[in-house]
């Protein structure tokens, strides 16, 4: 199963979270909270974290994950 990390940034500017999409069916299987305006993504697949940057508040949100 993949798994694939959207910051929605085209539709939900305001949201304050990101959404995970099972790569295999498409459907979003969780939504996390992360700092205002999220802008960016960046993934470091080495010791399983991810990057949302986050305009409005100025912060970087860490996430992590289990293979």
């Amino acid at each position: 199963m993949g798994i694939q990390i959207t910051s929605d940034l085209c539709n939900k500017w305001g949201s304050q979270t990101v959404s995970v999409i099972d790569g295999a069916t498409n459907t979003v299987i969780a939504i996390i909270p992360v700092g205002v305006q999220p802008a960016g993504v960046g993934i470091n697949p080495y010791i399983n974290r991810i990057y949302i940057s986050n305009r409005g508040s100025n912060t970087v949100s860490v996430i992590g994950w289990v293979n």
